[in-house]
C-alpha cells in the first residue's frame, strides 16, 4: 500500500510506537497537576505488524 492509498496522521504513528513497544495508546496518565490524561487520542496502525 501506499501513503496516497492509506494516509496516516502523525498521531496514529506515535500511537503505533506506543503500541509498538507495549503500551496501549489510550492508557490514561495524569500529570503534574494529578490531572487524567489519554497518552494519545488516536488508534494504532496495527496493519503495519501483519
Amino acid at each position: 500500500s501506499s501513503p496516497i492509498a492509506n494516509p496516516v496522521h502523525p498521531i496514529e504513528l506515535l500511537a503505533t510506537v506506543y503500541h509498538s513497544v507495549g503500551l496501549n495508546p489510550q492508557m490514561t496518565i495524569y500529570n503534574h497537576l494529578n490531572q487524567p490524561r489519554e497518552m494519545v487520542k488516536a488508534e494504532a496502525v496495527t496493519s503495519l505488524f501483519g
